[in-house]
């Protein structure tokens, strides 16, 4: 799988289309940020707030955010397959098997993403004890000599324990992530369909859909913080939801051609056909 040609192709794709797809987002742009306004508006910070409630509240929100990016993904996906055309101001109240099904599987793969970054996550603090138990006079020593470098332990650990815990998250997006735009084409398929059709290509994927998407999220999480005391609250939600969906429409596209290519390379017993559109 050609990971340059895939990339220009989505930029490519995304640039010819870009009068419809920004009518397209200004649905989930506003929705978007008057969903981070309404959070931002409702946020107490409460150090005795029970665990589970305040989990009850993240998740609550973060199902907003997924329907929202699921409605909008299943567009785009059938645009860039089957270059259709829906009403820009219609597509967003569409819920069909369709889009229930993309939904569904857009919560397991983030779910299954998240759950892996949580056991990295609890895995690197129940090391983070006997590695600096084992390693302080080591680091010490390195300390006293170059004092730049005395938070040398905490940086190794951090570097490697992030490192494996992103490439974890990113395989897995890469082997379940073809199941997203199969739903949108209505093809039915199963988890072990995506695990098998994406093995010989699962570096490339690790790289087009889990690592980018990682970087371009966590971008979106930084830069807020650089311009949060700059702008007025409402416009900063709107500039952060105009980024987050101009990005995620790029994404969607380097997922959506790297399906294509894959279907289209696959023995005809594992890829379903991919079709124009019936007039």
């Amino acid at each position: 799988m050609p990971i340059r040609v895939i990339l220009r192709k989505a930029a490519s794709q995304v640039w010819v289309r870009r009068g419809y797809f920004g009518r397209l987002m200004l649905l989930p742009m506003v929705a978007t940020a008057v969903i981070g306004y309404l959070q931002d508006l409702w946020y107490e910070p409460n150090a005795e707030e029970p665990i589970v409630q305040l989990l009850t509240k993240q998740a609550f929100w973060m199902a907003l955010y997924g329907i929202i990016g699921a409605l909008f993904a299943v567009v785009i996906h059938r645009s860039i397959l089957l270059d259709e055309r829906v009403s820009p101001s219609r597509w967003f109240f569409r819920l069909s098997k369709r889009e229930i099904t993309f939904t569904g599987w857009s919560f397991f793969i983030g779910g299954g993403m998240w759950l892996i970054f949580a056991i990295g996550a609890a895995l690197s603090t129940a090391l983070a004890i006997p590695f600096a138990i084992w390693c302080s006079d080591l680091f010490s020593r390195i300390g006293k000599t170059l004092p730049w470098l005395k938070n040398l332990g905490e940086t190794i650990l951090i570097g490697v324990a992030g490192s494996v815990t992103g490439f974890l998250v990113s395989y897995f997006a890469a082997r379940t992530s073809l199941l997203l735009p199969a739903s949108a084409l209505d093809h039915h398929q199963r988890l072990a369909w995506a695990w098998t059709i994406s093995k010989p290509h699962a570096m490339r994927l690790t790289f087009l859909v889990g690592v980018i998407p990682l970087a371009s999220f966590s971008f979106q999480a930084l830069w807020p913080l650089w311009i949060d005391d700059l702008l007025w609250n409402p416009a900063h939600q709107v500039l952060t939801a105009l980024v987050s969906c101009s990005l995620l429409i790029l994404e969607i596209a380097i997922l959506s051609l790297s399906y294509r290519w894959i279907i289209e390379s696959a023995p005809t017993t594992q890829s379903p056909a991919i079709v124009e559109p019936i007039p």
